[in-house]
């Protein structure tokens, strides 16, 4: 496994329900209620917020949702092991893998739910971490804070990145993938046919090396 692929999976204390799409349940509420009074606290004093981003949209990625929280502070870690879970069950693989769907919820059901499909990207291993040497290698608050966004003309922090469908800011981006919608639901796939997450890699890629490739050019004409 790829060591960045630690980044995203479940502290193996989580109590999360583990959903795959192949599965015809889905949950409806938590498998347990959190078993100590602090951490009860703790979920209730975040229980307003949790369920505003969930009205606001039905999937999330850890990432995502901690960034869209008023309190940014809260680490992954503890989101992933000790409040999603009370909230909503976790797709292990296929189109959602890794995120957060609100208990009760059929992602299946509407095509709209490809907004919130991942898009893994990987960072071409003959680039550095940051794309070019001329890049900080640590990023600033504005890349943490937008760091679930994929923007044109922007390298990611990361060298591997998991993107919602939604959350990548990119005309030509977003139009490889329209070219591949479809209505009918693929539980590896969702609402795209295959290929879909190939081709837009495959923008991304060219479109993070021309970055690189620019900021290189500058820095030797410095």
């Amino acid at each position: 496994m790829n060591p960045a692929d630690m980044t995203y999976r479940l502290p193996r204390t989580s109590c999360a329900i583990r959903w795959k799409p192949s599965n015809p349940h889905i949950p409806k509420a938590p498998k347990s209620k959190p078993n100590n009074e602090f951490k009860q606290r703790f979920i209730e004093s975040l229980e307003d917020e949790v369920k505003r981003l969930f009205k606001l949209r039905p999937i999330w990625s850890t990432v995502s949702f901690r960034n869209n929280l008023k309190n940014t502070n809260i680490r992954e870690t503890t989101l992933r092991g000790q409040v999603l879970p009370y909230y909503a069950y976790y797709c292990e693989i296929g189109p959602w893998k890794s995120m957060w769907i609100k208990f009760g919820y059929d992602p299946r059901i509407d095509p709209i739910n490809r907004l919130y499909q991942l898009i893994d990207f990987r960072q071409p291993r003959n680039m550095d971490r940051t794309g070019s040497s001329t890049r900080k290698s640590t990023p600033d608050d504005e890349e943490l804070v937008d760091g679930h966004i994929y923007k044109s003309g922007k390298i990611p922090y990361k060298r591997q990145a998991h993107f919602q469908v939604c959350d990548i800011q990119d005309v030509r981006c977003q139009a490889v993938l329209r070219t591949y919608e479809t209505n009918s639901f693929s539980p590896t796939h969702g609402f795209y046919r295959e290929g879909a997450t190939a081709a837009v890699r495959t923008v991304m890629v060219e479109q993070v090396k021309a970055i690189s490739d620019r900021e290189e050019a500058h820095h030797m004409d410095v």
